[in-house]
């Protein structure tokens, strides 16, 4: 399925140190499809691989918009000291 390519492709670019190109991908990709729940949220995961803690909480913030029950983007509290200490994927809710 789309949303299982979308994930795989996360992966892809994490490993071949393509993240940058990601953003891209997934911006153009949410531009045609904005309601796209999995694009926002690998959009997140790569913004929070490349440790931009606030635009990786947008990204969230929006997939949970989308689909409210979308466990996997939900944020738990998020005490402000800590970011952008540490990757926002630390304070996401288990599935």
């Amino acid at each position: 399925s789309n949303n299982e390519a979308l994930f795989e492709l996360t992966s892809c670019l994490e490993m071949y140190d393509k993240l940058e190109e990601g953003v891209e991908f997934y911006q153009d990709f949410i531009d045609k499809d904005p309601f796209s729940t999995m694009a926002w949220y690998n959009l997140g995961i790569v913004y929070d691989k490349l440790q931009d803690y606030i635009k990786a909480i947008e990204a969230y913030e929006y997939a949970s918009l989308i689909d409210d029950s979308f466990s996997a983007a939900k944020i738990t509290d998020v005490p402000p000291k800590e970011i952008p200490c540490k990757p926002i994927s630390c304070f996401l809710k288990p599935f």
